[in-house]
């Protein structure tokens, strides 16, 4: 036991030494060793010593503990977006600036074969300058106001569709070839993987700029198009409304035809009788000379002012009230004098009788500044026959 303790206290300082320099080793090696792939991005390793490039695995995110003199890069395999501007050609010559955006992801199962093939670079020397390649080739079959207005989704697909191939092209290049190494160094197969390296997704015209002059000519153009179509739906409308005024035509005719045989002078004059009656319920003041016309209807006169004297009179041969004492002025001076001849021939039957004796709510007067006379209508009294 004793010697066990000398032998310890003699290699206590050699055992002190060399942890040390593991402990320095360990510490000094350790950001080497433990590399973290963020969230979103995938792993490829790469051996110092051993074959390079790992084509046929890939690292998930989170730690990951390897070796000192390994290392692993780390790609973003989530959805990215880029806009890049290209100068393109229309079909008749002319230079167009175009902004276009597409949007792309990296195969995780094909990452090793991306960055030994294509490098993290792989975005400026591979996708960006092969879709400006075919954004020209196909703008080149369009007219600026095709590829400004009308046919832009067309070429938008057709870029997509032109570029999708020719990734899936690449994809196989570089396939063939590393089967070919793989085969020389004898390393079993790469796993089967539809996907290609790149998958594009969509690809837009964010804005395409032309001449000033060329821009303002289609912009006029456009704007004449939908004038044009303005009108085409006025007459459409006003076509419409001729054949309403038509139809509503058609139905006012065939409603006079239908009502005609039963519309005799006796309903008319009862017509007018009801409407002479809610005139006179009004509120405004009125006269209302009874039997005046030849069919029997009333007449409404507006009120009469006697108390300005002649200083308002009208001119002879006028009358003074509304308006519709104005329009029936002729009428209305052939009533007076029907209705004078009456009263004299009522005094001719009645000789004793006189206005004291009549009825007070059957006088009528009509203003003596027209310069004709007064107009009186009387009944006898009635005496006994009224009992």
């Amino acid at each position: 036991m004793k010697a066990l303790r000398d032998v310890m206290m003699r290699s206590l300082p050699s055992v002190t030494i060399a942890f040390m320099i593991a402990a320095f080793i360990f510490v000094y090696f350790t950001p080497n060793m433990v590399t973290t792939i963020p969230a979103g991005y995938v792993g490829v390793l790469w051996k110092r010593f051993n074959d390079g490039t790992v084509t046929n695995h890939f690292f998930r995110e989170g730690n990951r503990l390897i070796l000192p003199w390994n290392k692993i890069i780390s790609y973003d395999a989530r959805m990215q977006r880029v806009s890049e501007d290209y100068d393109i050609i229309s079909a008749n010559g002319l230079a167009i600036g175009a902004n276009i955006t597409f949007r792309y992801r990296i195969s995780r199962k094909r990452i090793g074969l991306l960055h030994k093939y294509l490098g993290p670079n792989y975005l400026n020397t591979v996708l960006i300058p092969k879709i400006g390649a075919i954004a020209r080739a196909e703008s080149a079959k369009y007219s600026p106001v095709q590829l400004y207005s009308t046919n832009r989704g067309d070429v938008e697909e057709a870029i997509l569709a032109v570029a999708m191939e020719q990734l899936v092209r690449v994809t196989q290049d570089v396939i063939a070839t590393e089967e070919k190494e793989r085969t020389a160094l004898k390393l079993p197969p790469l796993p089967d993987a539809p996907d290609p390296i790149i998958k594009l997704h969509d690809i837009s015209f964010r804005s395409v700029t032309l001449p000033l002059l060329v821009e303002k000519a289609i912009e006029r153009k456009e704007e004449q198009f939908h004038v044009n179509l303005e009108y085409n739906f006025r007459l459409d409308r006003e076509r419409k409304e001729s054949e309403r005024k038509a139809i509503e035509a058609r139905g006012i005719q065939s409603f006079q035809r239908i009502v005609s045989d039963g519309i005799t002078d006796a309903y008319l004059r009862w017509k007018g009788i009801d409407a002479t009656l809610q005139l006179a319920q009004s509120n405004n003041s009125k006269i209302v000379l009874i039997g005046s016309g030849k069919d029997g209807l009333p007449l409404i006169l507006g009120p009469i002012d006697s108390s300005s004297g002649n200083a308002g009179a009208p001119v002879p041969g006028t009358h003074s009230g509304t308006e519709l004492q104005a329009r029936f002025g002729a009428q209305l001076d052939a009533t007076a004098s029907k209705l004078k001849q009456d009263a004299e021939r009522a005094d001719a039957i009645f000789p004793n009788s006189s206005t004291a004796d009549l009825d007070p709510g059957r006088i009528d007067t009509k203003d003596t500044s027209t310069g004709t006379s007064p107009i009186k209508t009387a009944r006898p009294p009635c005496g006994n026959q009224c009992r």
